[in-house]
């Protein structure tokens, strides 16, 4: 079967206007990401283990969740119609449960980055 005719019969997960959105959201979180790195790094800090904990424990927990957004969206693109690996999910369950712990890790973070005593 060839790859236009298997891909007209295997209906897609997503409507193209959810899959449009996807799109939308995935490609602003570059963006996002960035604006949030800036306001992070160029916000005063009254106590240096406050800046510490914000400058890197959060971001690195940052870094980490957009990274496991892109790997997600690699691995399982909205528009795939072919039902995936076991790899492949495997790998994704992986990255979405990296994003959840890093989701209450910058959580924590942030609670122990006060900005003032």
């Amino acid at each position: 079967v060839s790859p236009n005719l298997r891909e007209a019969a295997t209906p897609a997960y997503f409507t193209p206007e959810a899959r449009e959105s996807l799109a939308h959201d995935y490609r602003s979180v570059a963006d996002k990401q960035a604006k949030l790195m800036r306001a992070v790094l160029t916000r005063d800090y009254e106590v240096e283990r406050s800046k510490e904990f914000a400058q890197h424990g959060l971001m690195r927990r940052i870094k980490s969740m957009a990274r496991s957004i892109d790997n997600v969206f690699t691995l399982l693109p909205p528009e795939l119609r072919d039902i995936p690996s076991r790899e492949e999910c495997h790998d994704a369950e992986i990255n979405i449960q990296a994003f959840v712990f890093n989701t209450f890790g910058a959580t924590d973070n942030l609670a122990a980055a006060p900005r003032r005593a």
